[in-house]
C-alpha cells in the first residue's frame, strides 16, 4: 500500500476515534496544596482562538481551552475561570500573581451590545465577594486570562504565571461541624470541613429532651428581635411565677440561642418581665437565601436542667475605638427572590423517578422562553424595590439562573430603564450573572428590575422552532452603598456584603439621623447588645469592627413570634409499649388515622398506635 494512502487512512480513524481515545485536553490551572493556609496555582494556557460570532447584535470571542466564557455588555466574550475556596469565619483570602508572562495578538473584536470598554478586566486574578454556604464562608477566586486593548486593536493574554493563595486566620479556626453540601465544589474542601458552623450528624442525633417533660414552641417567620411576654407563657399555659428565669433556655436545632432576660432581678418571671432574642431568616439546606419547604423558624424555650446563653454586652461608644476610622457609607445587599414554579429537573420524567434531588431541581421564580413570530411577546419578570438611603456609588446586580432547554438562550437585565447587561446561558448550565449598576441609577423607593429573554436566533415562520431558547430565574440581587448619614432603623451591618471598593474598614465609626425612639443594637455573630451608643446633635453615632454582623432597631422594631403553643413530648419509646400496627398522621387527619386503628384492632387483632407527626418532630 503506498505511504500517502497509509498516512490517509489513519489519518481517517484517529478523526473516528472518540476523544478519550485521541488524549484529554490537559488543564491549564495546576492547584498544588503547600500547607493548610497556603495553595498555589500553575497558569499555563494554550493560545487563544478569536471568533466572530453572528446574532444579534455580533460580538467578538476569546476561546481559551479549560475557560468557560462570560458575556457582559461593552466587552468581547471573555474567557473565566472561577474557583472557590471555603475560609473560618473571620479569614480572609489573599492572592498575588508572580512569575507573570503575557503575550499579544493583533485582534479586532466587535463588543457585545455597546460601545466597548477599553483594558477589560485590568487584573488577571482578583477574588469575588464573600457569601455564607450552610455555615461556611466561600470566597472566589476569578482567573481572567485574556485582556482587549480596542484602542490598539491588541488582544493582550496570559501565557503562564503563578498564583499565590493564602487564607487567613486559619490558624485560629477552631473544629466544628459541617455540611457536605456546603463543600461540594471547593478546591480546599477537606481543610474546609473544619471551619463550617453546621452541625455534624453525630450532633443532629443527639436526643434533646425527656418524653414528658413540657416546653414552649415559638415560631418565627420574620429575621430580627423579637419579645416574648409574661402574658404569652401564659396563655400558653403556663404558670410564669412559678418558673425561675435563671434556667431558660432558648435553641434552634438543638443549639442555645443567646437570650436577654429581663426579669428585675427578683427570681420570677412576673406581669411586665420579657424574653428578646434574635431570629435569623429560614434558609435552605443547600445554602439557599430561603428554605425549599418552610419559611417558619422554630424555637424551644425550656427552663429545667442548665441555663441557657443570654446576652453579652459590646461597647460600641466612639470612644472604646479611637482609632476607628469614620465612614459614611456601608455595602448593603437586597434580595430578590420569588417562588411561583417548581422544576423538576433538566430531563423532567426520569428525574420524578428519582427519590434524591437532583441538580437543579428546586422553587423557581419562572421560566423566561424566547418566541418568534408576528405575534412574539417578550417573557418577563418584574420586581419592583425600594432601597435604604442608596449612595450614589456604583452597585452590582447578580441573576441566579438555569438554562432549561437544547440551546443557548440569552438574559437581558434592565433596572429603573436603563439596560443593565446580556448574559449567554448555556443549556442545562448553572450560571450567576453580574454587572456593574451605575452610580446615580439605584433609587431610595420606586426601584424596577426586568429580566427578559430577547433570543440569540430568530427563526423564520416556516420553522418557529428552529432554536429552543428557554431558561429560568431563581434569585436576583442587589449590592449597593447606603448612606448612613441618611439611613433609618432597622438596618443590617455585614462587612460580608462588601463589594468592589466598597469595603468596610477594620475598625470603624460612624452616625445616623436620630429618631424619636432610643436606638439599640445586637451583634449577631457575638450574641451582643450594643452598649454606649451616644446621641447628640440630631445623630446617634457609635463605633466597632468588620467581625460582628450588627441589627440596628428601634422599640418599634421588635416583633412578636409568629406563634407560641405548649409542647408535651409524647413517650412513644417506652420499652414497655409494644404495637402491632403504627399509624403516623398529621392533626387534621386524626379522625381518619384512629379509624383506621380501630378497624385494624377489630379486624386483625392488632395491637396499634396513632402517633402525631408534630410529636415526633418536637422529640
Amino acid at each position: 500500500m503506498p505511504t500517502s494512502y497509509l498516512i490517509v487512512f489513519f489519518t481517517i480513524i484517529l478523526c473516528l476515534l472518540p476523544s478519550s481515545a485521541r488524549g484529554q485536553q490537559t488543564d491549564p490551572l495546576q492547584v498544588e496544596r503547600i500547607a493548610i493556609d497556603h495553595w498555589r496555582i500553575t497558569v499555563t494556557n494554550d493560545e487563544p482562538r478569536i471568533l466572530h460570532m453572528p446574532g444579534d447584535p455580533p460580538y467578538g470571542q476569546v476561546l481559551i481551552p479549560g475557560y468557560i466564557n462570560e458575556l457582559l455588555p461593552g466587552l468581547p466574550s471573555l474567557p473565566l475561570r472561577v474557583l472557590e475556596f471555603g475560609l473560618p469565619s473571620e479569614g480572609r483570602l489573599t492572592v498575588s500573581v508572580q512569575a507573570l508572562r503575557t503575550e499579544t495578538l493583533p485582534a479586532d473584536l466587535v463588543a457585545y451590545g455597546t460601545e466597548i470598554r477599553e483594558n477589560m478586566p485590568t487584573e488577571y486574578a482578583v477574588t469575588t465577594p464573600r457569601s455564607i454556604r450552610d455555615g461556611l464562608a466561600v470566597v472566589g477566586l476569578r482567573i481572567q486570562p485574556a485582556r482587549y486593548d480596542a484602542g490598539g486593536g491588541m488582544l493582550h493574554w496570559l501565557r503562564s504565571c503563578v498564583i499565590d493563595v493564602r487564607i487567613e486566620g486559619s490558624a485560629a479556626a477552631a473544629g466544628g461541624g459541617y455540611s457536605s453540601r456546603a463543600l461540594d465544589g471547593l478546591i480546599n474542601s477537606d481543610d474546609a470541613r473544619a471551619w463550617a458552623t453546621g452541625r455534624t450528624t453525630q450532633e443532629l442525633q443527639k436526643p434533646a429532651r425527656r418524653a414528658g417533660s413540657d416546653f414552649l414552641r415559638i415560631a418565627t417567620l420574620r429575621e430580627g428581635i423579637h419579645r416574648i411576654t409574661h402574658d404569652d407563657v401564659s396563655t400558653a399555659g403556663f404558670d410564669p411565677t412559678q418558673i425561675d428565669p435563671a434556667l431558660f433556655r432558648l435553641t434552634l436545632m438543638g443549639e442555645d440561642v443567646p437570650l436577654d432576660v429581663r426579669d428585675g432581678g427578683d427570681g420570677s418571671f412576673d406581669a411586665g418581665d420579657v424574653l428578646l432574642f434574635y431570629a435569623p431568616r429560614k434558609s435552605g439546606e443547600d445554602g439557599e437565601y430561603y428554605d425549599e419547604w418552610s419559611d417558619e423558624q422554630v424555637f424551644f424555650l425550656t427552663w429545667e436542667g442548665t441555663s441557657g446563653a443570654r446576652w453579652t454586652t459590646l461597647d460600641v461608644a466612639p470612644a472604646s475605638r479611637p482609632s476607628a476610622v469614620p465612614v459614611t457609607e456601608y455595602p448593603m445587599q437586597l434580595h430578590l427572590e420569588e417562588d411561583h414554579d417548581y422544576h423538576r429537573g433538566d430531563d423532567e420524567y426520569s428525574d420524578m423517578m428519582r427519590t434524591k434531588q437532583v441538580e437543579g431541581e428546586t422553587w423557581i421564580w419562572g421560566y423566561l422562553i424566547k418566541r418568534d413570530g408576528a405575534n412574539a411577546r417578550r417573557d418577563t419578570i418584574r420586581v419592583s424595590f425600594d432601597l435604604e438611603a442608596p449612595a450614589a456609588r456604583e452597585g452590582v446586580l447578580r441573576v441566579r439562573v438555569r438554562g432549561a432547554s437544547r440551546d443557548a438562550s440569552m438574559l437581558r437585565a434592565t433596572l429603573n430603564g436603563t439596560q443593565i447587561g446580556e448574559w449567554r446561558i448555556e443549556p442545562y448550565q448553572s450560571g450567576t450573572a453580574e454587572w456593574s449598576i451605575p452610580a446615580g441609577l439605584l433609587l431610595s423607593s420606586g426601584n424596577e428590575l426586568l429580566l427578559t429573554n430577547p433570543g440569540i436566533i430568530v427563526c423564520p415562520p416556516e420553522n418557529p422552532v428552529c432554536s429552543i431558547e428557554r431558561f429560568y430565574v431563581d434569585w436576583a440581587q442587589l449590592s449597593y452603598a447606603t448612606d448612613l448619614t441618611l439611613a433609618q432603623p432597622p438596618l443590617h451591618l455585614d462587612a460580608s456584603h462588601a463589594y468592589g471598593t466598597m469595603i468596610p474598614p477594620a475598625e470603624f465609626r460612624f452616625e445616623i439621623p436620630a429618631g424619636a425612639a432610643t436606638l439599640f443594637g445586637y451583634d449577631i455573630l457575638r450574641g451582643s447588645r450594643l452598649a454606649g451608643i451616644e446621641r447628640s446633635g440630631g445623630m446617634d453615632r457609635l463605633a466597632t469592627d468588620d467581625a460582628g454582623r450588627y441589627h440596628l432597631y428601634t422599640e418599634a422594631d421588635i416583633h412578636a413570634p409568629a406563634d407560641m403553643r405548649r409542647i408535651r413530648i409524647s413517650d412513644y419509646v417506652d420499652d414497655g409499649r409494644q404495637v402491632d400496627y403504627l399509624v403516623v398522621t398529621h392533626a387534621n387527619f386524626r379522625a381518619q388515622a384512629e379509624r383506621l386503628a380501630e378497624h385494624r384492632r377489630q379486624s386483625d387483632g392488632y395491637s396499634t398506635l396513632v402517633a402525631d407527626v408534630e410529636d415526633l418532630y418536637n422529640a
